[in-house]
C-alpha cells in the first residue's frame, strides 16, 4: 500500500483550526467578508500580532522597529519582575502596557480604512483601556494570587510565595496572611494584609505569664502588647500568631489593645497568603 497520501481526502485540520472557524462565524455574523488581514497577514500572525508586543511591526515588515519594541520590553519586564513592589516596578509595568499598545495599535491602522483624526485618537484611547484594563491588570491580579506578591515592611519589600500551601507551614515560620477588621472598645485594627511568625500550629498548647510564653512547655520571650497571663490550645486549621501592628493609641489603654490582640493571635488556614521567599534576586529575605 502506498504511503503517500491520497489526493482524494483533504488534509487533516492543523490544532489553530478552531480559531480560523471562530474568525469565519465571526466573519459571517458581523458581515467582514470584505475586510481583509492587513499585509496579507496569515490568522495565526494577526493572533500573535496582538497577543506578543512587536510582532505586528516584524509581520508587517519592519523588522527594526519590531526588534526594538521586544527588545524594550524584555528589559521592562526583567526589571518588574526584580525591582517587584518599588516605584520602579511600576514604571516598568507602565512601559510593558505602552510598548504593548504601539504593537497592537500599529496592528489596527494597518488596515486599509480612512481614519480620521479623531477616530484615531478614540482608537488609540481605546486600545489603551482595552490592553491595560482588558489585559494586564486581571493579570496582575491573578499573578499576586497564585504566584508572588510584594508586602512593604518598614522600608523595605518583601516578596511573598503566594503558590506555597498551607500545610507546608512550620512552627517558627513567617507567613503573610488577611486580617479582618476588628473594633471593640477604644480599639480599631483596619483590615488589610499582615507578615507573622508562627509561634505555634494546631494542637500545641500556649501559656502566657508574666515572665515568658511557653509553647508544649517551652520558655520563649515574651511580645510585645502581650497580656499578663493567657492560655491558648490551638485548634485545627489554625496558627498561633502574635500579630506585629504598628499603635497610634487615641485613649486607647494597654489592656484595650492586649485584648485586641489577644483576641486576633488564632488566625485560620482561610486567611493565609504565603510564605516569604528566603531570598529575591540578590536580597535577603530570611531576616524579618
Amino acid at each position: 500500500m502506498s504511503k503517500f497520501p491520497s489526493p482524494y481526502y483533504p488534509p487533516r485540520a492543523r490544532w489553530y483550526s478552531r480559531f480560523y472557524y471562530v474568525w469565519l462565524a465571526a466573519k459571517n455574523l458581523f458581515h467582514f467578508e470584505g475586510l481583509s488581514f492587513p499585509g496579507r497577514m496569515a490568522f495565526w500572525q494577526l493572533v500573535l500580532s496582538v497577543i506578543v508586543p512587536g510582532y505586528s511591526f516584524c509581520a508587517l515588515r519592519r523588522q527594526k522597529i519590531g526588534r526594538a519594541i521586544q527588545l524594550g520590553y524584555g528589559w521592562a519586564a526583567l526589571v518588574f519582575v526584580v525591582w517587584l513592589g518599588y516605584a520602579a516596578a511600576n514604571l516598568a509595568i507602565g512601559a510593558m502596557i505602552a510598548l504593548h499598545v504601539i504593537s497592537v495599535f500599529f496592528l489596527i491602522r494597518a488596515w486599509d480604512m480612512d481614519w480620521s483624526f479623531r477616530s484615531r485618537l478614540l482608537l488609540a484611547l481605546g486600545t489603551l483601556l482595552l490592553v491595560g484594563l482588558g489585559l494586564y491588570l486581571p493579570l496582575r491580579r491573578q499573578i499576586e494570587r497564585q504566584l508572588i506578591m510584594p508586602f512593604r515592611v518598614g522600608n523595605r519589600v518583601v516578596v511573598v510565595n503566594t503558590f506555597k500551601q498551607p500545610s507546608a507551614i512550620h512552627r517558627g515560620d513567617w507567613i503573610a496572611y488577611k486580617m479582618d477588621r476588628y473594633y471593640a472598645g477604644n480599639v480599631l485594627i483596619a483590615a488589610g494584609y499582615v507578615l507573622g511568625r508562627v509561634q505555634a500550629v494546631a494542637g500545641d498548647r500556649v501559656r502566657i505569664t508574666p515572665e515568658y510564653v511557653q509553647v508544649n512547655g517551652r520558655a520563649a520571650p515574651r511580645l510585645a502588647h502581650m497580656p499578663a497571663e493567657a492560655e491558648y490550645t490551638v485548634p485545627e486549621k489554625h496558627w498561633f500568631i502574635w500579630p506585629d501592628l504598628r499603635i497610634s493609641g487615641y485613649g486607647a489603654g494597654a489592656g484595650d489593645i492586649a485584648r485586641a490582640f489577644a483576641e486576633n493571635a488564632l488566625v485560620p488556614e482561610t486567611q493565609f497568603v504565603g510564605r516569604p521567599f528566603q531570598r529575591w534576586f540578590w536580597r535577603r529575605q530570611s531576616d524579618l
